[in-house]
């Protein structure tokens, strides 16, 4: 989860147009443990509002976080391993195996 959190503080930063190497996640929940590596084109005040997202900063809101985490966990291996598996077993499916993905992510998204 760390690396999930990591992966989209980066991209806000980013989106925001800051710099950055990289995230670095400590304790997800101790925002003090976050620490953020901007390259070295990054100007202070680029660095000033880095620090200001990576404080306020909410995965929960952030607009990309549900599509991440349902792909992630959708494309687990034993979860896709078990999902093509039943989806050859079927004779004649309805949904092609990209179709069959995008519905597996859609039903994750709403339990």
């Amino acid at each position: 989860m760390a690396e999930m959190l990591a992966a989209q503080l980066t991209r806000a930063l980013e989106r925001a147009g800051i710099p950055v190497l990289g995230v670095s996640i400590g304790r997800a929940i101790d925002r003090a443990t976050w620490r953020v590596d901007y390259t070295a084109a990054a100007t202070a005040q680029q660095r000033t509002d880095g620090e200001a997202i990576r404080l306020t900063f909410d995965p929960a809101n952030d607009p990309t976080y549900a599509d991440e985490v349902a792909t992630a966990e959708c494309d687990a291996k034993v979860l896709k391993a078990l999902a093509l598996g039943l989806w050859e077993a079927i004779p004649g499916p309805l949904l092609t195996k990209v179709q069959l993905r995008a519905r597996i992510i859609a039903i994750w998204k709403t339990l």
